[in-house]
């Protein structure tokens, strides 16, 4: 069980950072026009944290508050989907995230036109020395500001070492802002 404590801990912990800020205004939909097109777009802010595990212990941070943003286009229309994508290096840790926005088939449209059942697939891939795949299906409210998610893979030469990356939506340091 102190296995699965430390593994599920948030790092926030770890760093010993300041008291938590205070709470962020309850998520929405950012909805901007494309110039060309003017569609709805969801814009994604958050942060990359990667880190280091070894022998089940506390996971210990590497490179910290990496800054990003993603967009992606809102599908008008049941059946549709987009794609939003970045990629970062964290060190020699790839990480790829890969943000899907999907109305599903059947899905009714609201009386402004957007669907109502709107979800967000959000992936996460890991390279360099590690590979690991990560995924979670999440509403707007889950997914907005940013996804909240850690992804990890083992080191391929000592299967007691893990790496792995955080996102998150607040600083873990106090002048990441």
């Amino acid at each position: 069980m102190h296995e699965l404590a430390a593994l599920l801990l948030p790092l926030g912990g770890v760093f010993q950072t300041a008291p938590a800020p205070r709470p962020l205004d309850p998520p929405a939909l950012v909805s901007l026009k494309s110039p060309q097109k003017g569609e709805p777009i969801a814009e994604f802010h958050g942060f990359l944290s990667s880190w280091e595990r070894v022998d089940n212990g506390l996971p210990q941070p590497k490179i910290l508050d990496r800054a990003v943003t993603l967009k992606v286009r809102i599908p008008g229309k049941p059946g549709e989907a987009a794609l939003g994508r970045l990629e970062e290096m964290l060190g020699d840790l790839g990480v790829g995230i890969s943000i899907y926005a999907i109305c599903p088939h059947g899905s009714p449209l609201a009386s402004d036109g957007s669907c109502e059942k709107l979800y967000f697939q959000v992936q996460t891939a890991l390279s360099g020395k590690t590979k690991a795949f990560c995924a979670s299906a999440l509403s707007r409210h889950d997914a907005l500001p940013f996804p909240v998610q850690q992804c990890a893979g083992p080191d391929p030469d000592d299967q007691t070492r893990l790496f792995g990356v955080t996102l998150h939506r607040i600083p873990f340091q106090k002048n990441a802002l």
